[in-house]
């Protein structure tokens, strides 16, 4: 083919090097032959390279650092992807990785059984990167909104598979449908949408869905003899082939993923896997942009609520300021009244007086919400018997016109702030007494209970009006219950508990209050 010559670092490229296959691979460089590129003609470079750089556990940071070349040349020499190689760089190279150059350059001829198997690995790379690209390109996708982040994974793998249009189909509960939630943007997929196969009902079956519910793979490239594929997909599309893979997001069954082409035996098992494969990366980047979704209404809440509180606590300072000289007008008008023995304005503000005191109520649960939204962080949590505040605390609502009955064990310890606890305790009787008649006692149960969701105390207040209709009845979002159940709600949920009313007609109120158990407990 051409005469032998020696190494040399002042003869320039284009080079290659080749070694000649005479029953066993030479090491020695007076056996290299050095060819230009133009007379490779019949023959093939096996670049092994990145064989013996992930033998010895060389990086290409590492290759470009010790052989003092280019990280850009280093990935290219790794991947395969530069022409011929200089004589000097490759010099450098064997250099830092102590091996011969017939170790890492390989002479195959035409149709020879090497060159069929480089040829098996250099498709076996391609697939891989081709997988690792798609990869790398589903992470750099932004996940600010789910259905933008979807559609651009899907242009991404219609593109790595040739297909004309990729789904990603996600389970709406509320339909008992798979939906697309992702789609290329092509005419197929457009049409898609247009004849309405955006959406398939579980019910009425199909490979798709059998995909979903199985967990199995499937692929076929003469869709339309197959009696489970859709006919909207056949015969409205007329699309023959159909690759179609379980979609999984935080370990959970979501959906599935799905490609279409109306080429006959268009996708192959190779690109089946391939999709498999990417699968699991776009349950990831669902499950990001879904947790994105959700940390910013979480965040759009808190905004609010923030707002609502500084405002709430402004109005209530406010009116606390006006309160105050108005009481000192009805503490002069009473003592007057009193002097001058004037029965019927004694009575008047007497009126007065209570109504006031009232309003200060009004306004210290105004004040009370402003700081549970701002220091809920702050909580003295300490160990507090749920049972035995609850019956310190009814003590004080007893009387002959309120009668309050309390149902507790001996001791229910939770974790919590007891003077905030208390007054969630006060509110919640405060409002059931409100609405239970004079004589009709209400009664407090406390107890525990145990769930898939962990303990749970709870502390039920019941006012048991016979009679009551639903509609009657206050609850949380009400005025009926004051400012008391809005108060216990943000005292519960400061704690990571709840708030729940109940009424049933011809069986009363139920508030409860429901906290949860430490281990300790």
């Amino acid at each position: 083919m051409s005469c032998e010559t020696t190494l040399s670092a002042a003869y320039a490229p284009p080079l290659v090097v080749l070694t000649r296959w005479d029953g066993i691979k030479s090491a020695s460089p007076a056996r290299m032959i050095y060819l230009p590129y133009n007379e490779v003609e019949d023959a093939m470079i096996i670049k092994r390279l990145s064989e013996v750089m992930d033998g010895k556990g060389v990086t290409v940071s590492a290759l470009a650092r010790g052989a003092c070349i280019s990280r850009g040349a280093a990935h290219k020499l790794y991947h395969g992807q530069n022409g011929g190689i200089a004589l000097d760089v490759l010099d450098k190279v064997c250099g830092f990785l102590e091996v011969q150059v017939g170790d890492i350059l390989v002479y195959a001829p035409e149709g020879s059984g090497a060159q069929r198997i480089e040829e098996a690995r250099e498709h076996e790379r391609s697939e891989q990167q081709l997988l690792l690209d798609t990869l790398q390109a589903l992470l750099a996708v932004e996940a600010t909104e789910l259905k933008s982040a979807l559609d651009q994974a899907s242009g991404m793998v219609r593109e790595a598979v040739g297909a004309e249009t990729v789904d990603v189909f996600l389970h709406d509960p509320a339909t008992e449908s798979l939906v697309i939630a992702g789609a290329s943007h092509t005419p197929l997929g457009r049409r898609e949408t247009e004849i309405g196969m955006d959406r398939l009902p579980i019910t009425n079956g199909g490979r798709p869905v059998e995909v979903y519910e199985s967990g199995d793979p499937y692929v076929t490239g003469c869709a339309e003899r197959d009696p489970m594929v859709p006919a909207g997909f056949t015969d409205g599309l007329g699309v023959r082939s159909l690759a179609a893979v379980p979609l999984d997001v935080a370990s959970r069954r979501r959906g599935l993923l799905q490609a279409l082409s109306t080429e006959p035996d268009a996708f192959t098992q190779e690109e089946l896997d391939f999709l498999m494969g990417v699968a699991r990366w776009v349950g990831l980047l669902v499950h990001r942009a879904e947790l994105v979704d959700l940390l910013t209404r979480e965040a759009v809440r808190e905004a609010r609520r923030t707002g609502v509180d500084e405002l709430v606590t402004a109005l209530a300072h406010d009116l606390g300021d006006h309160l105050s000289p108005l009481r000192t007008c009805v503490d002069s008008l009473e003592r007057r009244a009193r002097q001058e023995r004037r029965k019927a304005d004694l009575e008047d503000v007497a009126i007065a007086s209570v109504e006031l005191g009232r309003l200060r109520g009004l306004l210290a649960d105004l004040l009370e919400l402003g700081r549970l939204g701002r220091e809920t962080s702050a909580l003295r949590q300490q160990h507090v018997d749920l049972a035995a505040l609850t019956r310190e605390t009814a003590q004080t609502f007893h009387s002959v016109e309120s009668k309050v009955r309390v149902h507790a064990p001996e001791e229910t310890v939770v974790e919590a702030d007891p003077d905030r606890l208390q007054q969630a305790i006060r509110d919640l009787l405060s409002a059931a007494i409100s609405v239970s008649p004079d004589g009709i006692p209400v009664v407090v149960e406390v107890g525990t209970r145990t769930g898939h969701d962990g303990r749970w105390a709870d502390l039920c207040v019941r006012d048991e009006t016979p009679g009551a209709v639903a509609s009657e009845r206050e609850s949380p979002g009400s005025n009926a219950g004051g400012l008391g159940l809005y108060v216990a709600r943000a005292v519960a949920e400061s704690h990571g508990g709840t708030l729940s009313v109940e009424s049933l007609p011809r069986e009363g109120t139920t508030f409860c209050l429901r906290l949860p158990v430490g281990e300790s407990e």
